[in-house]
C-alpha cells in the first residue's frame, strides 16, 4: 500500500485552514524549511516540507472560498509546522505523537513547533545558524528535550503538533475545533502514545485524556516552578521515560507502508 503522507495531511490541515498562502511566503531568514535544507540528517524532513507545502497550496486553489482560521489566540501567536520523523514518513504511520500547547513564534516567522525538527539531530553538535534560529529560546529547547526523554530513535517515530492551531474572534482557542484537528491527525497516523505536553494540550482532548490509555500527559517542561512542583513534574517526566523505554524494547517498529511522492 502506498501512501503520500505530505498530500494526506495537507488535505486534512487545508480543510481546517490552518495555513493562508502567505504562511510560507516568508524571508528566507526566517523560514525553517530554508534552514534544514543544508543539513544532511533532515534531507527526508527537508523534502517532506517541500511536497507539503506544494500539496497544501493546490488544495488551497481548489477552495476558493476557504475560510482562514483566526490564529492569533491568548496562549498561540501563530500556527507552526508539524514535526514529522523519518520512519514516519516512510510508514504513513507514528509510534508516538507529541502535542503540545501553541506556538509563540512571532507570525513573520516560519517554524516548526518547539523546534521540534532538531530533535534527531546530535544535539552537541547542532549549527550555530541554527542557535541563532532559536534565539533566547535555544537554552530552553534543550531544557524541553532532556526532560521528555527525547533522543533520535523516539523523534524518528514521532509526529509532533501543537493543540491550539484554530481560534475564536474573541481570541481564545477554539477547542472543538482544535480537537476535531487533533483526533483527525491521531486517526490518520495511528500513534500508540500520544504525550500530551501542558494543560492545555489535554484540556483540548477532554475527559479522553483521563480515561483512555493512549494518552499521557506530563506538565509542560519550565523551570519556573516551586520545589514541590519540581519533584511532582519529575514524577510525571520519568514516568513518560519508562513509557518510551518499555514502547522502545518491546515495540521497535510500527506497521511497514511505503511512502510515495
Amino acid at each position: 500500500m502506498q501512501i503520500n503522507l505530505p498530500k494526506i495531511l495537507a488535505q486534512i490541515h487545508a480543510e481546517f485552514g490552518i495555513y493562508d498562502s502567505e504562511t510560507f511566503n516568508v524571508s528566507t531568514s526566517q523560514n525553517i524549511i530554508h534552514r534544514i535544507s543544508s543539513i544532511p540528517k533532515l534531507a527526508n524532513l527537508y523534502q517532506f516540507y517541500t511536497d507539503y507545502q506544494r500539496e497544501y497550496l493546490t488544495e488551497l486553489q481548489r477552495r476558493p472560498a476557504q475560510y482562514f482560521t483566526q490564529k492569533v489566540t491568548n496562549v498561540s501567536k501563530s500556527v507552526d509546522l508539524p514535526f514529522v520523523g523519518d520512519a514516519v514518513i516512510e510508514t504513513g504511520q507514528a509510534k508516538y505523537l507529541f502535542v503540545f500547547e501553541g506556538s509563540l513564534s512571532p507570525a513573520e516567522y516560519l517554524t516548526v513547533t518547539l523546534h521540534s525538527c532538531f530533535w534527531p539531530l546530535d544535539q552537541d553538535t547542532i549549527p550555530t545558524s541554527i542557535h541563532s534560529f532559536m534565539g533566547r529560546g535555544k537554552h530552553l529547547y534543550r531544557y524541553r528535550y532532556e526532560c521528555l526523554s527525547i533522543n533520535p530513535s523516539i523523534a524518528k517515530h514521532s509526529y509532533v503538533t501543537d493543540a491550539v492551531r484554530i481560534g475564536k474572534t474573541n481570541g481564545k482557542p477554539d477547542f472543538p475545533q482544535n480537537r476535531l484537528l487533533l483526533k483527525r491527525e491521531i486517526e490518520q497516523l495511528k500513534p500508540e502514545l500520544v504525550v500530551l505536553v501542558g494543560g492545555t494540550a489535554a484540556g483540548t482532548i477532554g475527559d479522553e485524556a483521563e480515561s483512555s490509555t493512549l494518552y499521557f500527559k506530563v506538565p509542560f517542561p519550565t523551570k519556573r516552578r516551586s520545589k514541590p512542583d519540581v519533584e511532582k513534574a519529575n514524577g510525571k517526566y520519568e514516568e513518560l521515560r519508562s513509557r518510551l523505554s518499555h514502547n522502545e524494547l518491546f515495540n521497535p517498529s510500527p506497521r511497514q507502508h511505503s511512502y510515495h511522492r
